[in-house]
């Protein structure tokens, strides 16, 4: 008597397309970094991969045709060869225009932003559900597509309020902040249609095909040595976020929106990274944040996020304990830690350092 083989379920594959910058890049090696560590299998080529993540960027209008083009180009490589395919868009274009683009872009099944990043591995299965039941419909259009999305959004910035800026800011400690997750559209869905079990499956299928969306208004994530993380770059350097986000309101820039407020990682804990990269052979170790001059200037008692001016930001910096963290007191310990290295300090604010 032979005994049945058993068939053994190969793992998810996932690809991952990133765009923009090194704060990007991070994002998306900390992506590769936990879906490997639930078991999913990475993979560089597109046609053969379950999912497909786009991490995008949105700081210029260039930058922004770019994350578009990219997008549409991987819905047409899916229609084309692999229809089971989930397309997930992640980065700084979802959570720049969380609310409109799932309704310009449903070829998309999943938007996700710059707080879900650790937890991109329950956003590819759900995208991937979500994906099944659109595998019979008819498919995407994107001919031409592009400088439709492109030009309403350029609409849609151009239109936005000015003091959007200042309304925003105001989220974090109120009731709204932290609980944009939602299923697009599904709140229009649900008013038409009468309750009951008959209509609640009839709902349940209708939302189901709608893009999934898990985009916090205002980000708070950062990342910590515990953060699972998959290198992208060569093995002889490496970059080190020390801070998320920006405080200032400069009106040529959308960053605080993108990103959200300062947020300082403790020194200890980036120590105990460069550390690490260090003892794995990384001879340039690169900091980056939005604005690394502005680096521990949080985490003092008390503190206010309002020293945007020169002034202000000397008088905060002169009243600071001797103790206190700030960009000098990270530079002086790292530069003690023992190994053949060099440290690159990248997106500093021309601002007076007097520490």
């Amino acid at each position: 008597m032979t005994k049945e083989k058993k068939s053994v379920a190969r793992p998810l594959r996932v690809g991952l397309i990133s765009l923009g910058c090194a704060k990007n890049l991070v994002d998306a090696e900390i992506m590769l970094g936990s879906l490997m560590q639930s078991g999913v299998e990475i993979t560089n080529d597109a046609a053969s991969a379950d999912a497909v993540i786009v991490n995008t960027c949105s700081f210029i209008d260039s930058a922004q045709e770019e994350s578009v083009d990219t997008i549409l180009e991987s819905v047409e490589l899916r229609d084309a060869s692999r229809r089971g395919q989930a397309v997930i868009v992640s980065g700084c274009l979802s959570q720049r225009f969380r609310e409109e683009l799932p309704r310009l872009m449903p070829e998309v099944d999943a938007f996700m932003g710059i707080d879900q990043v650790a937890q991109v591995g329950d956003i590819v299965g759900k995208a991937i559900a979500n994906r099944a039941g659109k595998v019979g419909s008819q498919q995407s259009v994107v001919s031409g597509r592009k400088q439709k999305v492109v030009g309403r959004l350029n609409e849609l910035e151009k239109s936005r309020d000015p003091s959007v800026h200042e309304k925003e800011e105001s989220l974090r400690g109120s009731d709204k902040f932290g609980k944009t997750k939602t299923v697009v559209a599904a709140s229009r869905q649900s008013a038409a249609i009468p309750f009951g079990k008959e209509k609640a499956a009839e709902r349940s299928r209708n939302t189901a095909a709608q893009p999934l969306l898990d985009v916090t208004a205002r980000p708070t994530f950062i990342p910590d040595f515990g953060t699972p993380r998959f290198r992208l770059t060569p093995k002889h350097f490496a970059y080190l976020k020390i801070a998320e986000g920006c405080n200032h309101p400069c009106s040529f820039c959308i960053i605080p929106r993108m990103r959200g407020s300062h947020r300082s990682r403790t020194q200890s804990d980036i120590v105990r990274e460069a550390r690490a990269l260090i003892a794995d052979g990384v001879k340039e170790i690169n900091l980056i944040s939005q604005d690394s001059t502005y680096y521990g200037l949080d985490l003092r008692p008390n503190h206010s996020r309002a020293i945007s001016s020169p002034e202000k930001f000397s008088a905060a910096t002169r009243s600071l304990a001797n103790d206190a963290t700030t960009i000098c007191t990270l530079l002086r310990e790292l530069n003690a830690l023992k190994g053949d290295f060099w440290i690159r300090l990248l997106y500093t604010h021309p601002r007076p350092l007097d520490r």
